[in-house]
C-alpha cells in the first residue's frame, strides 16, 4: 500500500521516485483510472501494446477502447463486482490504435488515496493462447481431413437436438450415408486422391442440406447427417431420396474422373429409436441392405 501511495503521489505533482520508475518500467501493462473511469496514468507497457503514446491517453475516458464486441450487460456486471469487493478480473476485448482488437485478462483494483478513487488496472495479453485452446478444442471436434464435425461432435449436437425435438413436438431423421467403391478409388488411383474424393463428398452433402443441420465424417467413407425440426417420417425419405439421386455424380480429380455413388440407411425419433445409438443401428441396418442392393446390381 505505501508504494502505492508514493505512486499516486505523482498524480498531484511532478516526481521521479524509485515507485514511479517501478511503475513506468513494469512489464505489465497498466493504467490508472479515477472514478469516471477517465486514465491519470499510463506505464510504457501499456503505451507499446496499445499503440498510443501517453500523452494521447491521459485524460481520455477507457470506453476508448472498447470494441462492441461486449454489451450494456457484461459493463454492468462487471462494475457490480468492481464496486462490491474493490476488485475484478476478467477477459475483455480491447480496441489498439491501429483498430485491431485484443482478449485481455484484466486484473483491477480500486485504490483510495486522499478521499478520491481510483482504479489500478493491469492487464494481459490472451489473444494467442485463446486461440490455441480454441485450435485445440475444434481438432478435438472435427475431422481433421474434411473439417466436418467427427464423431464426438456429432453425438453432442444429436443429444442436443433430441431435446429440443422433444420439447418441440417435432422429429429428428439421421441420414447414414456410405461410398460404394471406395476401396477401388484408393487401389486405383491413390489414398491421396481418395481424401480428395472424401473431401469433395463432405462438400457436396453440406450443400445438399439446411444450414442448421449436420454433417460428420464418423469413420473412413462413412457420413452422418443430423436432420432437425422435422414434422412428419416423410419429410426424411424425400431428402434421403434427393441426396442419393444427387450424389449420382462424377468428380474430377488431378485429372480423373470418378463416379461417385453413396449406399443411404435412415432413421426417425421418436418411431425408430429415442437414443444415438438406437437410431444409428436402424440407419447402418437399412444402409447394409441398400449397400447389399447395390452390389448385387453391379455384379
Amino acid at each position: 500500500m505505501r508504494l502505492l501511495k508514493t505512486l499516486f503521489s505523482a498524480l498531484q505533482k511532478p516526481s521521479d521516485t524509485f515507485a514511479d520508475q517501478l511503475f513506468m518500467h513494469s512489464p505489465v501493462p497498466t493504467i490508472v483510472t479515477d472514478e469516471n473511469q477517465v486514465i491519470v496514468m499510463v506505464n510504457s507497457a501499456f503505451s507499446r501494446f496499445s499503440g498510443y503514446a501517453s500523452k494521447e491517453l491521459l485524460g481520455e475516458n477507457t470506453s476508448l477502447f472498447k470494441t462492441g464486441r461486449h454489451d450494456h450487460l457484461f459493463y454492468a456486471e462487471r462494475w457490480k463486482k468492481l464496486t462490491a469487493t474493490g476488485f475484478y478480473e476478467g477477459e475483455i476485448w480491447s480496441r489498439c490504435q491501429d483498430q485491431s482488437e485484443r482478449l485481455l485478462l484484466e486484473k483491477i483494483q480500486r485504490i483510495k488515496h486522499h478521499s478520491k478513487t481510483y482504479y489500478l488496472c493491469m492487464l494481459e495479453d490472451v489473444t494467442e493462447s485463446r486461440k490455441q485452446v480454441e485450435r485445440y478444442r475444434y481438432l478435438a471436434m472435427h475431422d481433421a481431413l474434411t473439417g466436418l464435425a467427427n464423431r464426438s461432435l456429432a453425438t453432442d449436437r444429436f443429444n442436443h437436438a433430441l431435446l429440443n425435438s422433444v420439447r418441440a413436438g417435432e422429429k429428428l431423421g439421421v441420414l447414414l450415408c456410405d461410398l460404394n467403391e471406395f476401396k477401388q478409388v484408393n487401389d486405383i488411383y491413390g489414398h491421396h486422391v481418395g481424401d480428395m474424393l472424401l473431401i469433395e463428398i463432405g462438400k457436396k452433402l453440406t450443400a445438399l442440406v439446411r444450414e442448421g443441420d449436420t454433417v460428420a465424417r464418423i469413420g473412413g467413407d462413412e457420413f452422418l447427417i443430423i436432420i432437425e425440426r422435422l414434422q412428419r417420417e416423410d419429410e426424411l425419405d424425400h431428402l434421403a431420396q434427393k441426396i442419393q439421386k444427387q450424389m449420382q455424380t462424377s468428380f474430377e480429380i488431378e485429372g480423373h474422373v470418378i463416379d461417385a455413388r453413396v449406399s443411404i440407411g435412415d432413421a426417425c425419433s421418436p418411431q425408430d429409436g429415442l437414443t444415438y445409438e438406437n437410431l444409428l443401428k436402424v440407419a447402418d441396418h437399412k444402409m447394409y441392405n441398400e449397400k447389399e442392393r447395390y452390389y448385387g446390381y453391379v455384379q
